[in-house]
């Protein structure tokens, strides 16, 4: 049998194809070629078009119109690829660049006040998580950056519920309460990240202060508007509600030790290396105590009035107490400016990084304020040091 199977294979070869077959098919092959040929020279292209860009000088990046090209054209050279890619870049990459400008355009093409505050959230928390890489490294300049860009997007969360509260009171509620525990969510991530700097700049607390400021503001106006438009008489609503200003109210309690934390840090760091004495420090950490005690006796009374389930009032307790923490935390930065403004240029460099768990060594500059010519000052210094060696050898 496996003969004949040979031998019908034999015959096959003396079998011509015809001549029409031939024509129709080679036209077909031609066409495919050519196809082929075409889509590898419009790739070869796109990857030659991204190389000469990227060659250009970084500076050109950071013009809007020349990034919006560069967004266009890895839409259409990557696709999703490429965007997604760009999603995940971090604060000093190239592509974080791109990520910016693709969120504001998605932001521009996004209609309805409720998408647009729901992204603003979104775009929040990507802060809240960029900062936290940062930390790993402790980059301080980069920190502060982002977080003042999640400062504005917070902010633009809390007056866009306001607008929406206006329009759809029953939209506004359902916003609120994710916009409320969201908030919870960033100022936790904000203040751990905060915690785990091992070095950290006067500069880079205030700019972390001033976000978890800003969060726990929307996170209050969330819930005032919670209150507003929750219906009396529903106990899951209000068991809810309790919850959320027992929740509050414990953040408060956190604050107003954070702000005395601070500023202990501040003096102490101010009162090691002042000229002038105590008397400089003195009357402005008797200031923040005495804002810190008003808090705490606000909370107290907060607490009576939500056991009592009066809830607009204890929210207003609430919003008295961050008030009060945020004239000690003034007091507590115009001190510190003060502090290094009479501080000799050493003396700065200590009170520039009252949280280091490092020492400075040769070569870094971390947390360090530039002040003119003291880097002449010890360049001599160390020539005069080195020549004096030299002369104690040859002798």
């Amino acid at each position: 049998m496996g003969k004949d199977i040979i031998s019908q294979l034999n015959k096959l070869k003396d079998i011509k194809p015809d001549k029409s077959w031939k024509s129709i098919n080679k036209e077909v092959l031609m066409n495919q070629i050519s196809g082929s040929v075409q889509a590898q020279k419009q790739h070869n292209s796109f990857s030659i078009l991204i190389k000469e860009t990227l060659s250009q000088e970084i500076s050109l990046i950071t013009k809007p119109a020349v990034t919006l090209v560069l967004i266009l054209l890895f839409m259409l050279g990557g696709g999703f690829f490429s965007i997604s890619a760009a999603s995940e870049a971090t604060p000093g990459s190239f592509l974080y660049t791109v990520k910016l400008v693709s969120e504001k355009t998605q932001f521009a093409l996004t209609s309805g006040q409720e998408k647009k505050l729901i992204l603003g959230v979104k775009f929040a928390q990507r802060r809240a998580q960029e900062i936290e890489g940062l930390a790993n490294s402790n980059e301080y300049t980069r920190i502060e950056k982002v977080a003042s860009d999640l400062s504005e997007e917070i902010t633009a969360v809390q007056d866009r519920l306001a607008k929406i509260e206006a329009e759809d009171p029953d939209a506004a509620l359902k916003l609120a309460k994710d916009i409320d525990n969201k908030s919870n969510e960033l100022r936790l991530s904000l203040k751990n990240t905060k915690n785990t700097l091992s070095q950290s700049t006067n500069s880079t607390n205030n700019k972390l202060n001033e976000a978890i400021k800003s969060v726990e503001k929307t996170g209050l106006s969330a819930l005032n508007t919670i209150i507003k438009k929750t219906t009396t008489g529903d106990e899951t609503a209000g068991k809810d509600l309790s919850d959320r200003l027992a929740a509050k109210l414990q953040s408060a309690k956190e604050q107003i030790s954070e702000v005395k934390d601070d500023a202990n840090k501040v003096f102490s760091a101010g009162l090691s290396r002042s000229e002038q004495g105590i008397e400089v420090y003195q009357a402005p950490q008797e200031e923040i105590n005495q804002k810190a005690e008003e808090a705490t006796k606000i909370i107290s009374e907060a607490e009576e009035l939500l056991n009592n389930e009066n809830f607009t009032e204890a929210l207003e307790k609430i919003n008295a107490s961050q008030a009060l923490l945020q004239e000690a935390e003034e007091v507590s930065k115009k001190a510190q400016e003060e502090m290094i403004s009479t501080s000799t240029p050493e003396k700065i460099i200590g009170a520039e990084q009252l949280n280091s768990t490092e020492s400075i060594q040769e070569g870094e500059v971390k947390g360090v304020i530039e002040i003119e010519g003291v880097e002449d000052d010890i360049s001599e210094n160390n020539n005069s040091s080195i020549q004096s060696q030299a002369t104690t050898t040859d002798e």
